[in-house]
């Protein structure tokens, strides 16, 4: 079975802050990292990243996870681990909602999502839930955003549940 190492890192809130986590450990790896999940906290994003297994990253993600850290100005590493490649796509998930431009009010989850064209999730303290938003594009091409919701703070939202959001989304497309 083939593994792929996941990072997460934290950095602060600016604009382009994606592209410079994603530039700044393409070039101590030596590998373009996928950007599977962003996470908005506060004054910082949360970016989930993934690196296939090559031969010239370290063997396991923890030990690639201590390499970037020694060298990464722009971020912070949270956490690492090695996660199986799936070879099944996951079973759908259908979002709550469905927006499109140019006649949906974006929420601020919604519309990072959209720009970033990163699925982008966040915490809502006063709702007491945790709202994802899934950039995917129609049948007709128009950019769009599936949002889903969570009650509870317990448990965030994961990669495998934005690939179901989008399994649902290429059903009905």
């Amino acid at each position: 079975m083939n593994y792929a190492h996941k990072l997460r890192v934290a950095t602060p809130l600016w604009i382009g802050a994606l592209t410079l986590v994603k530039a700044e450990l393409a070039a101590t790896v030596g590998a373009d990292p996928g950007t599977e999940l962003q996470e908005l906290d506060h004054h910082h994003v949360v970016v989930e990243l993934s690196l296939p297994p090559l031969q010239s990253l370290p063997a396991t993600a923890s030990e690639m996870a201590q390499m970037v850290s020694r060298i990464a100005s722009t971020f912070e590493v949270l956490s690492a681990w090695d996660e199986a490649i799936r070879s099944c796509p996951p079973v759908a998930r259908q979002p709550e909602a469905i927006l499109q431009m140019p006649e949906a009010a974006f929420s601020p989850v919604a519309l990072r999502a959209l720009l970033d064209d990163v699925p982008t999730s966040v915490w809502q303290p006063l709702a007491g839930c945790w709202d994802l938003g899934v950039p995917v594009t129609t049948v007709a091409g128009q950019r769009a955003v599936a949002c889903v919701h969570r009650q509870g703070y317990s448990r965030r939202f994961s990669a495998l549940e934005v690939a179901a959001t989008r399994e649902s989304m290429a059903q009905v497309s």
